[in-house]
């Protein structure tokens, strides 16, 4: 849309050259290859399968998500448990649970008599977590073939679940923590346990934009269910904390800096444990408080890890934590799915002469002369590298007549609740008058860029190239979710690395290990 809009817009007054954009296959072509030893030597030209020959004894390279797994075990359960799934009355959920997803995940009117159909992370983690039993390899003997064997699970269940942005994974692990919860009211001991002043579970989150977010999906399940829940967000007072731990909590949704500030716990009964945005929560700046809380719960029977992006380094170190971890990974867990339209947009050649201020205004043009989402304000999220760089580009759009918002760490906590909850929520209809521009732009950084659903986002400006991977996979992330059409388009220049773009590019569209 972008170019073809560059083309019919600019093209007869500034003259854009076609190599100016270019669009991205996010799932790379079966190149075509000649065999020199047919027809005379000419050859013919025949598709390739893709995958090159390799010396004899060479490693086959697996899928990134198998190679993130490691094992025999993973590996059969992913092709046993990944298969057709059509809804989940197939899924072992509690009643009450399954009950309520109709009204959790609303489909469109022409789809409400048609059942609902799992993501494949949330069929996998249901199947997979709510098990009980595991899987392990065992070698009997040196030199023979491993074999794979179902182990009685006789320890803490603790699993990593890694899918894409937008693939569902807040109701992947919501779903089995409330099931298992459901379960064990069915002993005669919860008549007992139901009025201590305990908490049951535990979600940690990084952020509280995130926490209240996840507590707006669980609150859709406490009446129905009879839970009582509550989530960490701005702006609370310490007497509603305390009044809630007061009380028995089913489930707790915070961040661990707010869980070491509050005196009253409880959290040695906690039976399960959620930590999303994992990778996040285990970095430098979390671990300490992250592991502190962990081992405030010394009963856990069941911990979920939950990322979007899976290092090497970052399973490394849980590993090192929790040994015998299942991971629970998505098919290209890495890769930007089909669905997004992504560009890159050489800002350095014609018509913008290494000015990414002239090419905001020519891909904000474009996207108001959209036909898509015509019926709303077209929001547009423009991503920087760095917040100081924030407060000039708002005032250069604002001078060119677009209504700008801002999200990053040097605004208070009211002002960015106010952000957050009007870009979660649907947006405005459209401005039906004629030059009605109805595009509304976040100019924001990384804060937006985990666990946020922006509601019916589209469009997603990468301002500045990404300092790393796991920072562009989260950025594109914010568009195309639940399979909805989204377009990217990234800004390079000459101050921008060649090599780390088409790094970049490289790795989203094959999926590589991070």
């Amino acid at each position: 849309m972008f170019a073809n809009s560059l083309r019919r817009i600019t093209k007869p007054c500034l003259g854009v050259p076609d190599m100016a954009v270019r669009h991205i296959a996010m799932r790379p072509k079966p190149k075509v290859k000649v065999n020199s030893r047919e027809g005379g030597g000419k050859g013919k030209p025949r598709p390739s399968t893709g995958v090159r020959r390799k010396p004899p004894g060479a490693q086959k390279q697996q899928p990134a998500s198998i190679a993130i797994n490691g094992d025999a075990a993973r590996r059969l359960l992913e092709s046993k448990f990944a298969a057709n799934i059509s809804s989940f009355n197939e899924l072992k959920l509690h009643p009450d649970v399954r009950a309520v997803l109709p009204d959790v995940i609303q489909l469109p009117e022409h789809k409400q008599d048609q059942d609902i159909k799992p993501s494949i992370i949330q069929s996998l983690a249901v199947k997979i977590m709510r098990q009980s039993y595991t899987y392990k390899q065992r070698v009997k003997n040196e030199g023979e073939e491993p074999t794979v064997e179902k182990i009685p699970v006789d320890r803490q269940k603790t699993f990593v679940l890694a899918a894409q942005t937008g693939s569902g994974k807040t109701l992947a692990y919501l779903l089995p923590l409330l099931s298992d919860l459901k379960d064990q009211e069915k002993f005669p001991s919860w008549q007992l346990e139901k009025h201590y002043k305990t908490v049951r579970s535990v979600i940690l989150v990084p952020t509280l934009e995130l926490s209240q977010q996840v507590g707006q999906v669980l609150k859709q399940f406490e009446e129905p269910l009879g839970i009582k829940t509550f989530a960490s967000a701005f702006g609370q007072s310490h007497q509603e904390i305390a009044k809630a731990f007061n009380n028995r909590l089913d489930v707790l949704v915070t961040t661990p800096q707010k869980l070491q500030q509050t005196r009253e716990k409880n959290l040695g009964g906690a039976t399960h444990l959620v930590v999303d945005e994992a990778d996040t929560l285990f970095d430098t700046n979390f671990i300490d408080s992250t592991t502190d809380v962990i081992s405030q719960m010394p009963k856990l029977k069941c911990a979920a890890f939950v990322a979007a992006t899976v290092s090497k380094s970052f399973l490394r170190k849980l590993r090192s934590f929790y040994p015998h971890v299942v991971v629970i990974a998505a098919p290209r867990l890495h890769a930007i799915p089909d669905h997004i339209r992504f560009s890159v947009v050489d800002v350095n050649k014609a018509p913008y002469y290494n000015n990414k201020k002239v090419a905001l205004l020519q891909a904000l043009y474009a996207i108001s002369h959209s036909q898509k989402q015509k019926n709303y304000v077209r929001r547009v999220v423009v991503f920087r590298n760095r917040k100081e760089h924030i407060p000039e580009l708002k005032k250069f759009l604002e001078e060119n007549g677009y209504p700008v918002d801002t999200l990053h760490g040097k605004q208070d906590l009211h002002e960015r609740n106010e952000v957050v909850e009007k870009y979660t929520n649907m947006p405005d209809a459209a401005d039906q008058t004629e030059n009605a521009r109805n595009v509304r732009v976040l100019l924001t950084t990384d804060i937006a860029s985990r666990g946020m659903d922006m509601k019916n986002l589209r469009f997603v400006v990468l301002y500045d190239v990404p300092f790393d991977k796991t920072d562009f996979i989260h950025r594109v992330g914010r568009t195309g979710r639940f399979g909805r059409e989204g377009e990217v388009y990234m800004f390079t220049d000459n101050q921008d690395k060649k090599a780390q773009t088409n790094q970049l590019l490289h790795t989203s569209r094959n999926g590589l290990s991070l």
